[in-house]
C-alpha cells in the first residue's frame, strides 16, 4: 500500500486553506484539510489516481495521473485561486 499527502494553500497569499476538501475521484475518499493545510490518504493500492481540490469561493483544481507506489508517500502540494 502507498499514501498521498500534501498541503493546500491560497494561491495569492500562500496562506492555509482550512476546510479545503480533497477527493480521490476513483475511490470517492474525501479528506478535509486541517488548519495546517495538511491532507493525507493512507493505505491506497498502487496505481494512478485523480485528485479533486475544492472549497467554496475557490476555483476547483484537478490533478490527474498521481502515481501511488507500494510503500511510498507521494507528496502533492496545491495552490488554489479564489
Amino acid at each position: 500500500m502507498g499514501s498521498i499527502s500534501g498541503v493546500v494553500c491560497d494561491e495569492d497569499f500562500d496562506a492555509p486553506l482550512a476546510i479545503a476538501q480533497v477527493t480521490i475521484a476513483q475511490t470517492g475518499q474525501r479528506f478535509t484539510a486541517s488548519n495546517q493545510r495538511l491532507y493525507v490518504f493512507e493505505q491506497l493500492e498502487p496505481g494512478r489516481y485523480t485528485l479533486v481540490f475544492s472549497k467554496p469561493g475557490c476555483v476547483q483544481k484537478v490533478i490527474s495521473d498521481v502515481a501511488v507506489t507500494e510503500g511510498q508517500l507521494t507528496d502533492i502540494n496545491v495552490s488554489q485561486a479564489k
